[in-house]
């Protein structure tokens, strides 16, 4: 791999234009249950393809002239229904696409310096994103989770590197 921060830039548009962005316009259901999630920019494809909804196991790939290069495998979950404070005292819970909807918030913080997942924190209202990985492009490993207050509610793994013939 000749260019990593070309690399690191591509992946960040990726990511903010899939999963972290309107989806929805660009998701395909497949005949195998899965959902594939796409973006090309010159010579740079990217393809996420997921299984699941609240289990959920996935893996991005990303060509470079046809060729593939760069790959991460990933599996989430809700782990905890948990509540929050909407006025005062007054509580109701927090529903599993609240969740995925801050989620997508925070996937939109990616940088150029860590294109893996999210951003090391990330808040908004009760809910904090948090990320945490070891190694670099070449080959990382990390974890994500989100609380709700001090309750954690969401975690996934990750990891993944260059790929090479």
């Amino acid at each position: 791999m000749e260019n990593k921060l070309e690399l690191n830039k591509f992946l960040v548009e990726a990511k903010r234009n899939t999963y972290a962005g309107d989806r929805k316009s660009r998701e395909i259901k497949l005949l195998d249950g899965g959902r594939e999630l796409t973006f090309e920019n010159g010579i740079y494809k990217y393809r996420d393809r997921y299984y699941g909804f609240n289990y959920f196991s996935g893996q991005e790939v990303v060509w470079q002239n046809e060729i593939p290069i760069w790959s991460m495998n990933y599996y989430g979950q809700i782990i905890k229904e948990t509540y929050k404070t909407i006025s005062g005292s007054v509580q109701r819970k927090i529903t599993i696409d609240e969740i995925y909807d801050f989620l997508k918030k925070a996937l939109r913080n990616v940088s150029v310096d860590s294109p893996y997942r999210g951003p090391s924190k990330f808040e908004f209202e009760n809910l904090n994103y948090f990320c945490d990985f070891w190694g670099d492009l070449e080959m990382f490993r990390g974890k994500e989770f989100i609380n709700n207050i001090n309750t954690k509610v969401y975690c996934l793994d990750f990891h993944g590197g260059l790929i090479q013939k």
